[in-house]
């Protein structure tokens, strides 16, 4: 798959046409999520596909505040108790959203808080938790789009916008050198042109209300992903975050290297001045 180029096209749409897919295409999307990419491969999950009867099913157990992005199709992932089980939802989550591009079908991740309540709605009797869930099916990408305004935890407004918008924090801003609060001469300091795509790549990675609570160390043959809590996302959709730009990194950045790029969750043995406010998630060796 070429994600670079996925991850530029994808926008997140909230608005679907009730068009039905085909067995090919539900076929090919459960094939990609078993031969897919896995932040942790020895995490053990699953993945359901709801079809029409989704939108009722899940229509107040998920959704920010009970909002749902109403869609003809549904992807749940399922993950056994891990203390890593969100960020490898998100990573294997977001690696099919852009499977779902490639296919031409538009998506949305949907904010989820209770597992037990998606699972009893659904009627899954699986051990498994739901670590994710991802709106889907052919979207009306133009025109005006549903979204919700947030100011503040309590302050929600369900409105309608024309065209895409999704800030991003630009690479410059994301990225510091060998240190935190180090700036790059970026023209001199980026080894090559791959390095400068994965950065790119992990720049626009989708992030809850695009917030991007998280910044990059680059040490030469070392990535550090340092996070931190946001007022606006809940945990679950912070980890999930996570997930989701380690994704984007590796994926870009594994296209044009021998080698897959894997992270390592947690802390490397060196310290690079983070702030007190921000955590190291990850690393990776580049």
């Amino acid at each position: 798959m070429d994600y670079y180029n996925l991850m530029e096209k994808r926008m997140s749409i909230r608005d679907f046409k009730d068009w039905d897919l085909s067995e090919k295409q539900m076929e090919d999307i459960r094939e990609h999520f078993q031969k897919g990419s896995r932040l942790i491969p020895h995490i053990d999950v699953d993945l359901v596909l709801l079809q029409k009867e989704g939108e009722k099913l899940l229509d107040g157990v998920a959704g920010y505040k009970g909002f749902l992005i109403k869609a003809p199709y549904y992807l749940l992932i399922l993950s056994e108790d891990h203390p890593y089980a969100a960020q490898n939802a998100g990573y294997i989550g977001e690696d099919l959203v852009l499977k779902l591009s490639e296919m031409e079908l538009d998506s949305c991740w949907v904010t989820l808080t209770d597992s037990d309540a998606v699972k009893d709605a659904v009627g899954l009797s699986s051990d498994k938790n739901v670590a994710a869930v991802i709106a889907f099916g052919y979207g009306n990408s133009l025109g005006d789009r549903t979204r919700l305004d947030i100011k503040s935890p309590s302050d929600i407004h369900v409105i309608t916008r024309e065209g895409h918008l999704a800030p991003k924090i630009c690479v410059e801003d994301l990225v510091y050198l060998e240190k935190w609060g180090q700036k790059s001469d970026w023209e001199e300091d980026v080894i090559d042109d791959t390095m400068e795509k994965a950065f790119y790549g992990a720049s626009i990675a989708p992030s809850f209300l695009n917030r991007q609570p998280y910044r990059f160390i680059y040490d030469y043959n070392r990535m550090i992903l340092a996070v931190k809590e946001d007022e606006l996302t809940g945990e679950h959709d912070g980890k999930l975050n996570q997930g989701i730009v380690m994704f984007h990194f590796a994926a870009v950045l594994s296209q044009w290297r021998p080698r897959e790029v894997q992270w390592v969750m947690g802390a490397p043995d060196k310290a690079y001045g983070i702030p007190e406010e921000y955590e190291i998630a990850g690393y990776c060796e580049v």
